[in-house]
């Protein structure tokens, strides 16, 4: 016989409260209540309360708590169904016998046991179904408290960073009131998967399910601003108006052997990927097309390529330098695998890959990091860029602000992450001119921001 059920009954019977079970119906002996949380209840010598809780795939912590008013209960927890004296996930005891769960403390007259479920424990929250449950060892009245909270990721990085338990998602919106992601892992949902602040801008939630290839994007209130935006940290995106994808980091790389010629041995070969073997009329070529050129490259006595900026840019046709998305590589020309294939067959032929990098100003078109948190000043484009004329520039007025630490960051990771990530062997700075000059003059901030990312990369990289 099934039945759904909320009772109290004695411990020889399997007891699930709001879970359709097999069960053989004992007489009910103990008070009960609708409400599972902070009401009173009693349970006589060796009977059971089980209660369950569902955790979703966002959900990072989940605390329960019995508060014993009178005689000796005890507190199991298991996951998928319910626990018994002989099978559990969780039990609060002092004995090291039983490491499982925090201790409990005792104060006078009362009992109070606590298991906290998290990233941290063992074994690790999952999504799913909980069950909480009590056994009474003699006469027992007592309260029985659960609490399901979301917090910020304890795994470092920012953007979308792929572990093995799911996917962090990390970005900074000092001025944003809240912080939440929508994507094909939710419907699009703007509202049921919050980020949590994190106290210094930044904002953060782990989500168990999602992988690489998901799609999403961040819905930031901001007083009565609801903004869609996407990553500013985003490595793909399926156009510069699609949405941010996440990636797979891992990639077989076959280069451990590959060597960086000597300054003074270098020729150099500038490449722009749309039209190195592009067919007449038809779409602009990409990475896969351009290794099949880079054997008559090679011919030539070419050992090192520049390639023109590949960062996400407004439509399909363009050399590069109107990046709307810093750490994106461009749709049309394959994404971040292609570019890691073309950097990996690059080296292979020993030569190795320069990047073009545009800096000195970003879009100004298809851009998200423009009022990214709904903050500005004036006419000016929010936290990413100066709040004055230093924003000015002859591509629009999207200047970064290079003297704010979190910009500079921002910068400085770029950097970082093409020549750890994508194997890149170097940089051509676009139009330094205008990083460390503006229409004020001197720009102190772009020479000092230069300066820190070059050391950086000397000191990591020699």
């Amino acid at each position: 016989m099934f039945k759904l059920i909320s009772s109290i009954v004695p411990m020889q019977s399997v007891v699930v409260l709001a879970w359709l079970v097999a069960l053989s119906v004992q007489p009910l002996v103990a008070r009960q209540s609708t409400n599972p949380d902070f009401q009173i209840r009693t349970l006589s010598e060796g009977q059971w309360l089980h209660l369950a809780v569902n955790v979703k795939n966002w959900e990072s912590q989940a605390t329960f708590k019995l508060f014993a008013i009178q005689g000796n209960p005890d507190l199991y927890v298991r996951f998928g169904q319910a626990p018994s004296l002989n099978f559990w996930d969780f039990r609060p005891y002092l004995d090291p016998e039983f490491p499982k769960g925090p201790a409990f403390t005792r104060a006078i007259g009362q009992l109070h046991e606590t298991v906290v479920v998290d990233t941290t424990s063992d074994p690790e929250i999952r999504s799913g179904s909980y069950f909480y449950s009590v056994h009474a060892r003699t006469d027992t009245t007592f309260v029985l408290m659960k609490s399901i909270v979301s917090t910020p990721s304890s795994v470092p990085g920012m953007g979308s960073i792929v572990h093995s338990a799911g996917t962090t998602f990390r970005t900074w919106a000092p001025f944003a009131e809240t912080v939440n992601v929508a994507g094909t892992f939710n419907g699009y949902n703007p509202d049921n998967i919050q980020l949590q602040s994190e106290e210094n801008g930044n904002w953060s939630i782990d989500i168990r399910s999602v992988g690489p290839g998901s799609q999403y994007k961040y819905v930031i209130r901001n007083n009565d601003q609801t903004l869609w935006k996407n990553d500013p940290r985003a490595e793909q995106l399926g156009s510069s108006v699609g949405n941010s994808i996440v990636v797979n980091p891992e990639f077989d790389w076959t280069d451990d052997d590959f060597v960086i010629p000597n300054w003074n041995e270098v020729v150099l070969y500038e490449m722009h990927v749309g039209t190195i073997n592009d067919e007449p009329g038809g779409a602009p070529g990409n990475f896969d097309d351009a290794v099949a050129r880079l054997d008559d490259i090679a011919a030539i006595g070419v050992n090192a390529v520049q390639v023109m900026p590949v960062n996400e840019f407004p439509g399909d046709y363009s050399w590069g330098y109107n990046p709307s998305y810093p750490f994106s590589v461009e749709s049309v020309y394959g994404g971040p695998a292609a570019f890691k294939r073309f950097v990996d067959a690059a080296h292979e032929r020993d030569m190795a890959v320069l990047l073009d990098v545009v800096h000195n100003h970003y879009g100004p078109n298809d851009m998200d990091l423009w009022r990214f948190d709904g903050f500005f000043e004036g006419i000016f484009g929010g936290i990413f860029f100066y709040q004055d004329e230093r924003s000015f520039t002859q591509w629009g007025d999207t200047r970064p602000d290079y003297g704010r630490g979190e910009v500079r960051q921002y910068i400085r990771d770029n950097a970082i992450e093409w020549i750890a990530d994508y194997h890149v062997d170097g940089f051509r700075w676009d139009s330094t001119l205008n990083i460390r000059t503006t229409v004020q003059g001197d720009n102190p901030d772009g020479w000092s921001l230069m300066q820190w990312i070059n050391n950086e990369i000397d000191a990591a990289n020699p």
